[in-house]
């Protein structure tokens, strides 16, 4: 289970909320606004869940989370909107390939 708080450049979306948020942002800008990720910074580190957030997650406050920020930037490199995602610390699994080429 995860918790996210979207921040996003309403000058770059303009009636955004008149959209469906129920689907992907990116496929919203894309087909909307002739957006796209270019490049994407993330950083994780370890938090705890308190308040509404472990509420909303059915935490108890203080149960330990990860924490993903993520920031994004369009084509032209311009910062277009960021989130961070509480994931409570039962719910992750991260995998990852690395392939060597010669």
């Amino acid at each position: 289970m995860v918790y996210v708080t979207n921040y996003i450049r309403p000058e770059l979306f303009p009636n955004l909320l008149d959209f469906d948020l129920s689907q992907s942002l990116t496929d919203l800008y894309r087909e909307h606004y002739a957006t796209q990720y270019q490049t994407i910074h993330y950083r994780i580190s370890t938090s705890s869940l308190l308040g509404e957030m472990a509420q909303a997650l059915r935490a108890t406050s203080g149960t330990p989370a990860m924490v993903v920020e993520r920031v994004n930037y369009n084509q032209k490199g311009e910062l277009i909107d960021c989130d961070i995602e509480y994931w409570r610390h039962d719910a992750i699994t991260i995998e990852s390939i690395a392939e060597l080429k010669r």
